[in-house]
């Protein structure tokens, strides 16, 4: 039997400042600490998915140029 998918969707209130709020309930689900990865497509479609926790501890350590 394949694996089963469990999808939700919430509507999300975006402030004056651009910033949204991930339901804590997801980032418990999810273990979201403190950063995730914000891809939009080429169908203007926002995709927020979870960063792997060995990688948030090198945040802010590489400039690029």
């Amino acid at each position: 039997m394949g694996k089963q998918v469990l999808s939700y969707e919430y509507i999300l209130r975006v402030d004056e400042k651009g910033r949204i709020m991930i339901p804590k309930e997801v980032r418990d689900k999810l273990k979201i600490f403190n950063s995730v990865r914000l891809i939009v497509n080429e169908s203007s479609e926002i995709i927020i998915k979870k960063m792997e926790r060995n990688i948030e501890k090198y945040a802010g350590y590489f400039r690029v140029n």
